[in-house]
């Protein structure tokens, strides 16, 4: 894949397609993946599904829509850590990845 790492951690590894200097600055396409890895029984990796395109539409195109507008495409891969997550652990985890850093100032 082209794109960089934005973060990972034990529900989610998310990928970024940076967007070039020269295109308009649209909302980027998503892509979600949940292979048979996470669980066999295509009704619970439909149900993650289910939760990603949630937390998508209604947290991170409305509270982060200049970070978002950074990449071209975005693809989020579902590790077996979601399972276990509740969906508000799951959003709190999906978001953290797209809130912008705190830079920590060195103290001389």
């Amino acid at each position: 894949m082209n794109g960089r790492r934005i973060c990972h951690n034990d529900c989610f590894v998310v990928y970024g397609l940076p967007r070039h200097a020269l295109q308009d600055g649209a909302l980027p396409r998503f892509g979600l993946i949940v292979s048979k890895k996470v669980d066999k029984r295509a009704t619970r990796r439909n149900r993650i599904k289910r939760r990603i395109r949630e937390i998508i539409r209604t947290v991170l195109i409305p509270r982060y829509p200049e970070r978002l507008r950074e990449y071209r495409a975005v693809v989020i891969i579902a590790r077996s850590g979601c399972l276990k997550a509740s969906f508000p652990d799951m959003q709190t985890r999906l978001t953290g990845c797209f809130r912008p850093r705190q830079r920590i100032a060195k103290t001389s």
